[in-house]
């Protein structure tokens, strides 16, 4: 959970088109705005992430997601079911999302948190946000507003203070091939909860 005024302060950094980090119900988030090219590019240099490799993009809830992705009935079932929640789902996507949120893969990996604190930072942000764990590109995540501190002070604008609950990063799940979900990488929710529900779809 975030102080409140961290809320505010980290929300107003973002609108500027800076990069910010904050705790999710995961792990230690690094950020920003999802349509600011800019703000994009910081982001990978700080990362030290390759510029190929998309960001999840994080919506404050399910609804504002919708607008920019191609579902059908089997995959809008699923989403609804597992979200908000430690999950990301890579989507098929409208062509009216920015660049960088896809690469120009015309997939979107769809994250959308059940932390309170966090879905009120977006809800003020007032756009999805191009968001990924706060650690350099290669070195484990990073959970502890102390470690954040001293990896990334220097590097962005804002550090909001707060805990991360599981301190496990999400499950990533592809729903783009017809021939089935594929599991990309496992996390707090298991891969075979997700696909017993999605064959039992019709």
């Amino acid at each position: 959970m975030m102080p409140e005024n961290d809320i505010r302060i980290t929300s107003s950094f973002l609108k500027e088109g800076k990069v910010v980090c904050f705790p999710t119900e995961t792990v230690y988030g690094i950020g920003v705005i999802f349509d600011d090219e800019n703000a994009y590019r910081e982001l990978c240099q700080i990362k030290r992430r390759p510029p190929e490799k998309p960001f999840s993009v994080m919506f404050s809830g399910l609804e504002e997601a919708m607008k920019y992705l191609i579902a059908d009935r089997k995959t809008e079932k699923t989403l609804r079911r597992f979200l908000p929640g430690e999950i990301t789902f890579l989507v098929h996507s409208r062509p009216d999302l920015p660049f960088q949120a896809t690469l120009g893969t015309g997939i979107v990996g769809v994250r959308i948190p059940a932390d309170k604190a966090i879905s009120e930072l977006l809800r003020e942000t007032g756009k999805p946000c191009l968001v990924t764990s706060a650690n350099r590109s290669g070195e484990k995540p990073l959970v502890k507003y102390e470690e954040v501190e001293k990896e990334f002070a220097d590097d962005v604008a804002f550090i909001a203070k707060g805990e991360c609950v599981s301190c496990t990063p999400t499950t990533i799940v592809d729903l783009t091939d017809p021939s089935g979900i594929k599991l990309i990488r496992e996390g707090s929710i298991p891969f075979a909860d997700i696909e017993a529900y999605w064959r039992k779809l019709q």
